[in-house]
């Protein structure tokens, strides 16, 4: 979520900066999906290494299991959070978030937030959005209309004000495919009212709510179902090894060449593609040439400008366990774990990074 900046350090040099998260988990204790908002204090002192310590604020059972989570800014302290689920419901909410230095989470304000009769569960407003699970939500950041794909082939675009009030007539459903293999891995927005989506049978896909529900344009096939096809007869690209299906897991837009899209997929491909379609991806392998599934990207803040290779630094992370970044075709580990990192988010300057994985452990990364 968004930070306030910490307050002035005191007389010992010491600062305590509040970084709020967004958690989703399954508690074996319980037996329930649980969503939280979480405190991460990052204290500094002059001269030593910054101590960590993460206390949950508040916490709610989710009806389901939360499959993707976006927040976006709204107008003066207000964020808006998307929370997409595996029973197909989505939830909005609506918080407001001090921003002054030195503000603490109790500062926070939950103006709107959906719970069930006894106030202990979410309640999302708008159930059933998809048949079967949501693949990926987005929120677009200007005209505040949120896009979700799913596993049934739907594309749907919902008005955040009146999903807000849990009315169906916000809901649009923009593209219903019928036929074959429809699903759909992942969808974001690209600009106002275009947007972009991958699918179960590989390769990308543009789309324009101007335009109908029908592709303005898709890649190439022969750059394949994850870009590592061959290109013109020659095979420059990496070879890779998939362990299943070959599928785009996920997609970050470049914040400012929406033409930019980064992807992860299956067999440890980090890929950099050109929405323009003038020239074929630039692939990464991964740390040590793993071949794990690529759960999450996003294009690294301190890594904006192209490089040698023609594409920014790009952050992964992947079920082998690794949060890396990728910088034209080589890659590094920043952090490892035991566990498959199945999600991770970064500030807006690249500084910090937070990360999640398959046994519940939180990652915290410092850079710079």
């Amino acid at each position: 979520l968004p930070t306030a900046p910490p307050a002035p350090p005191d007389l010992d040099g010491c600062s305590t900066a509040h970084k709020l998260l967004m958690l989703s988990q399954w508690d074996s204790d319980l037996h329930a999906h649980l969503f939280s908002i979480a405190d991460l204090a990052v204290t500094s002192r002059s001269g030593a290494l910054p101590t960590t310590q993460l206390d949950v604020v508040t916490q709610w059972r989710s009806p389901a299991q939360i499959v993707d989570m976006q927040v976006s800014e709204l107008t003066g302290q207000e964020v808006l959070l998307a929370l997409a689920m595996h029973n197909g419901s989505l939830l909005l909410s609506r918080f407001l978030v001090p921003r002054a230095p030195g503000s603490t989470p109790a500062q926070v304000d939950i103006l709107v937030l959906p719970q069930g009769e006894e106030g202990e569960g979410l309640q999302p407003q708008l159930e059933g959005l998809h048949k079967g699970s949501i693949s990926s939500v987005d929120v677009q950041a200007s005209s505040k209309a949120v896009l979700t794909v799913g596993g049934d082939g739907a594309i749907n675009i919902v008005d955040a004000e009146l999903g807000l009030q849990g009315e169906q007539q916000g809901v649009t459903t923009f593209k219903r495919r019928k036929h074959g293999c429809s699903a759909f891995t992942c969808g974001r927005w690209t600009g106002t009212s275009t947007f972009l989506t991958a699918s179960a049978l590989g390769g990308l896909e543009a789309w324009d709510t101007r335009m109908g529900p029908v592709s303005t344009s898709h890649s190439p096939a022969k750059w394949g179902p994850v870009g590592t096809g061959d290109v013109g007869g020659a095979r420059d690209q990496l070879q890779v090894s998939f362990s299943g299906p070959p599928q785009v897991h996920a997609l970050a837009v470049h914040p400012s060449r929406p033409d930019l899209v980064a992807c992860g997929a299956t067999g440890g491909v980090v890929g950099v593609w050109d929405l323009r379609w003038t020239a074929k991806p630039l692939i990464t392998s991964l740390p040590g040439g793993a071949m794990d599934d690529v759960w999450d990207v996003r294009f690294d803040p301190m890594q904006q400008q192209q490089t040698a290779d023609g594409a920014p630094g790009v952050l992964f992370s992947t079920q082998g366990g690794c949060l890396g970044l990728s910088v034209g075709r080589t890659s590094a580990a920043l952090a490892s774990s035991h566990h498959a990192v199945t999600s991770f988010d970064v500030d807006a300057q690249g500084c910090d990074l937070v990360a999640v994985t398959g046994g519940n452990e939180v990652i915290y990364v410092r850079r710079g």
